[in-house]
């Protein structure tokens, strides 16, 4: 990892906060606590598998062109 790039948190990258939404959206769901918009089961599905794919091209983007270095704090 290049060390002259400015440091970023990793909690300010967008793909943290898509990789956290692909993970809470499931665990909610099985709780049962419902989505006001979605109603249907295979339509959360459909979405959280476009969210995993999203999440994971622009985590893969982010890291192919860094602008900044990811840290920790």
């Amino acid at each position: 990892m290049p060390t002259d790039l400015p440091p970023l948190p990793f909690w300010q990258a967008r793909s943290w906060w898509l990789t956290v939404m692909a993970v809470i959206a499931p665990v909610l769901a099985l709780l049962g606590l419902d989505w006001p918009w979605v109603t249907d089961p295979a339509t959360l599905d459909a979405i959280m598998q476009v969210v995993g794919g999203v999440s994971a091209a622009v985590a893969w983007r982010e890291r192919i062109n860094p602008k900044r270095r990811l840290v920790v704090g």
